[in-house]
């Protein structure tokens, strides 16, 4: 099974799912408004950082 891309509410979305937003959305933009996003790699550090490991996450029951 995948990681979950919401949280156990269904409303709020899960690290993982933000960040494929991000991935969905970045592209969206670039194709509509002719720019490169940025590559993933340039923000993995911040994505995988030890925010994401954050008591307040949870409640969402992300793992």
């Amino acid at each position: 099974m995948g990681l979950r891309q919401r949280g156990k509410d269904g409303i709020h979305s899960c690290q993982q799912g933000a960040a494929a937003f991000a991935v969905w959305f970045g592209k969206e933009l670039g194709e509509r408004y002719g720019f490169a996003p940025a590559a993933p790699a340039t923000w993995a550090t911040w994505a995988t950082g030890a925010w994401t490991g954050d008591k307040v996450y949870g409640p969402l029951g992300c793992a």
